[in-house]
């Protein structure tokens, strides 16, 4: 697959920039974060336009560093309220997944008017130097930074809910089971029941996971059951998430640096929407 484009990567930089900027300001703290993300992305265009004048090729590692932290914390903060973007999907090549979709959607509108030839077939073909060769499954899914208030629009894959619905035993929870739940967290529209079932599955096998000692491995499975907990707004596993991450600990089996234990407590803390909640469960 081809790398994404610098331009992409200058835009990423600058949309850190500008929503960190807004969010220092405090510019528009009373309305939905969407909101914010929507003057971020039309002020980072701005300055493109600008950048770009004297310029063609800009580095984009001059703007990656200014008001990374603002950006990066609030959009952790945002998580109560709009629980499917994390600031980690602002990246070049998520911004090429996000644009190459719309394109081909609007092809589609309007193809009857659309000639045969070389852009037709960018647009609506199906060869290797077509739009979908560019937006493989479930790329297209990833919710942008102006949509993660809505709900996915694929539906949770009703085998594996199956299969959540009928445990045959009480060894340890499968990390493939794990991952393949994980993986779908952003993408698939997951039901409060989904949820419920991951925890009343930790609580039967005693919070027994089976994985091996790679820490990035461990993290990246405590955190997507977190964003689990957040986008189905699940309360139950949240707790259970965290005497999963503490008994982790006591076993020696969880040896993550506090910045990694902070996001995974913060995306699990995403599953509470009411501000107190949150406050609380953040401090417990």
């Amino acid at each position: 697959m081809a790398q994404p484009d610098p331009r992409l990567k200058l835009t990423a930089s600058l949309f850190t920039f500008a929503d960190g900027e807004l969010s220092r300001a405090r510019t528009l703290e009373r309305e939905p974060p969407f909101w914010r993300r929507l003057c971020a992305t039309a002020q980072a265009a701005t300055i493109e336009k600008e950048l770009i004048r004297p310029d063609p090729a800009p580095d984009p590692k001059l703007w990656g560093g200014f008001r990374g932290e603002s950006f990066y914390m609030q959009t952790m903060a945002d998580l109560r309220i709009e629980p499917r973007w994390l600031p980690d999907l602002m990246s070049a090549e998520n911004l090429r997944y996000n644009f190459l979709p719309r394109a081909r959607i609007a092809a589609e509108d309007v193809k009857d008017k659309l000639r045969d030839g070389r852009f037709r077939h960018l647009l609506l073909g199906k060869g290797p130097s077509s739009l979908e060769r560019h937006t493989p499954m479930p790329a297209p899914y990833i919710p942008s930074p102006v949509e993660n208030a809505s709900s996915a629009p694929l539906p949770f894959p009703e085998e594996m809910l199956t299969e959540l619905r009928s445990p045959t035993d009480d060894k340890p929870f499968e990390r493939k089971v794990i991952n393949e739940i994980v993986n779908l967290a952003l993408v698939f529209r997951f039901d409060p029941e989904v949820a419920s079932l991951i925890a009343a599955i930790l609580r039967r096998v005693k919070y027994r996971l089976s994985m091996n000692s790679d820490s990035s491995v461990t993290f990246s499975l405590l955190a997507g059951l977190a964003i689990v907990a957040g986008v189905t707004r699940g309360v139950e596993l949240s707790d259970e998430l965290r005497v999963l991450t503490r008994v982790l600990r006591r076993r020696g089996e969880l040896k993550e640096d506090p910045e990694n234990e902070m996001r995974i407590v913060l995306y699990a803390c995403s599953s509470r929407s009411d501000f107190e909640s949150w406050c609380k469960a953040l401090g417990d």
